[in-house]
């Protein structure tokens, strides 16, 4: 599920990735701190390095290489020529924040090219912020090679609105600062963000930018504009805006794009700390992603590639029995058949039925469940008193509550914490005096005999991740978890990443709501 150098170390942290392939590898690189005699603050921050074949199977090559004191959590790292070029941001009383550059054919020697070639923002264009640089290789007006380099930063008010910094190179070592690339944010409110990656796809220039605390997103979020040109203007995509992020997490964070023989790339980074705090103790690249451009707009799936993740087939032997509801509270609709073809029939009213697993399942190895579902609403008479019929994805946590994922057929993913026990619906059904008989039973996923919290959401509008099933079409889905994650692909489109609850019994289930959703197991593997 995911690569990372500091999965609970408490020796180590971490606080940035970057991916990039060349020489017939993917390397992924990780900022670190790592506390030692010589430096038990973990204030000089250095490199982790991986490289892979396959972009499955990474094998370490340096650890905490080249540490540099004061050097910030942003970083790039480009091969140009016969080596790689490292350019670490950092800080000191004479030049402010700025970025250095060093360069390795070994990833063991590093030569420092010299303060003299230390990049500084332009004062009177930007404040100090000045790290995280990522590269796009184009062609100049005199059709010659450059390289322009977009680096979170925050231009001035009096010079320009919230976009990225930007520079140009011919050779990767002497670097012109250029004025920010221009964003019409137009209705969109204006915000500075972190760059995740800019690429040129047909002929339009796609910029990625990303931050927490803004629009319907407390955690971090990444958002997509689109322009003609690489120095925009760039516009949001409004109709797929967010690329991807959660509501109330920072679960998923920066993305780069990584340009490989398999197609372009999308290595989506994860942290998740039960305090918040920063640096995380759990920082990880996902397993890659394809970066689509689907109908002009930027979004995610599922990577073919991946299914090397996983080296052990089992049958489907999960041995599903019902959880909820109990025989108290169980009403005609809600039932279980489990049919041919391994096809089960899970039938459920506004509360909803759960299957789980006697299986367990070790997260820390990890597993991924693949199948179909298709999911019909409990539909009426009276068409505008439609309900969303459901299907949820369950990790428990201990008897009774869970974490779940819940795809339904109007649109919306939501995820959060679900809960379930002996109480009588009518204590808590609001339709009840509505009359007629026009909501009977049907009511969506309502505080009853199940309580589900949600805290994250994808969709409708805006989202580029897949918001959503369809009533009665079948889709395909692919669960993937291990250590401290989950993540969820619906027809190979990435919908939702979040973190596995702590602790998790290994037990997974399948929630319906609403109505009646035919499931099939395709099987389940396992690394």
């Amino acid at each position: 599920m995911l690569l990372s150098p500091v999965y609970k170390r408490k020796d180590k942290q971490a606080w940035e990735n970057y991916v990039i392939f060349e020489d017939g590898y993917l390397y992924a690189f990780f900022g670190t701190g790592l506390k030692c005699e010589d430096n038990p603050n973990m204030s000089a921050i250095g490199l982790d390095v991986y490289r892979s074949r396959d972009g499955i199977h990474f094998e370490q090559i340096s650890e905490y290489t080249n540490p540099i004191p004061g050097a910030h959590a942003g970083f790039g790292v480009k091969k140009i020529g016969d080596y790689f070029y490292y350019y670490p941001t950092c800080s000191n009383a004479e030049k402010g924040v700025h970025f250095k550059i060093y360069r390795t054919k070994d990833f063991k020697n590093w030569e420092h090219l010299g303060d003299e070639y230390d990049v500084v923002p332009d004062r009177s264009i930007y404040h100090e912020r000045w790290d995280e640089i990522v590269f796009l290789d184009e062609i100049d007006e005199n059709g010659e090679p450059i390289i322009y380099g977009y680096i979170t930063s925050e231009p001035r008010d009096d010079v320009s609105v919230p976009g990225p910094g930007m520079l140009s190179s011919k050779d990767g070592i002497h670097w012109k600062v250029l004025p920010p690339a221009k964003i019409e944010w137009g209705e969109i409110p204006s915000h500075h963000m972190e760059v995740n990656f800019v690429e040129k796809i047909g002929d339009k220039y796609y910029l990625s930018i990303s931050g927490r605390t803004y629009l319907d997103s407390y955690g971090y979020s990444l958002f997509t504009f689109i322009g003609d040109t690489p120095f925009g203007p760039f516009y949001p995509d409004v109709e797929k805006f967010r690329l991807c992020g959660t509501t109330r997490h920072d679960m998923t964070w920066l993305n780069h794009s990584v340009h490989t023989p398999w197609g372009l790339l999308s290595a989506l980074w994860l942290s998740h700390d039960d305090d918040k705090d920063l640096p995380s103790r759990t920082f990880a690249i996902s397993t890659l992603k394809r970066l689509l451009c689907d109908k002009g707009h930027l979004r995610m799936g599922y990577w073919d590639q991946n299914n090397k993740l996983f080296d052990t087939e089992h049958p489907v032997d999960l041995n599903l029995t019902l959880a909820h509801p109990d025989e108290k509270v169980k009403n005609e609709r809600d039932k279980v058949e489990f049919g041919d073809e391994g096809i089960i029939k899970i039938s459920a009213s506004r509360d909803g039925v759960i299957l789980l697993s006697d299986k367990l399942l070790d997260k820390d190895r990890g597993f991924m469940l693949t199948g179909t579902l298709k999911c019909k609403e409990n539909r009426g008479h009276i068409a505008s008193h439609q309900h969303a019929a459901g299907v949820g994805f369950y990790l428990e946590k201990e008897p009774g509550e869970g974490v779940m994922m819940y795809a339904d057929t109007l649109g919306v993913t939501r995820t959060g914490t679900l809960r379930y026990a002996d109480r009588v619906i009518s204590d808590f059904d609001i339709y009840r005096k509505a009359g007629y008989g026009l909501v009977a039973g049907r009511s969506g996923v309502l505080r009853g005999t199940t309580e589900f919290n949600y805290e994250d959401t994808v969709g409708p509008f805006g989202h580029a991740s897949y918001a959503g099933i369809r009533h009665n079409v079948q889709h395909s889905f692919r669960l993937i978890a291990r250590m401290d994650y989950f993540e969820l692909y619906i027809d190979d489109l990435y919908v939702q990443t979040f973190a596995i609850p702590e602790p998790y019994t290994g037990r997974l289930g399948f929630c319906v709501f609403d109505g009646t959703c035919e499931v099939k197991i395709n099987g389940y593997q396992g690394l």
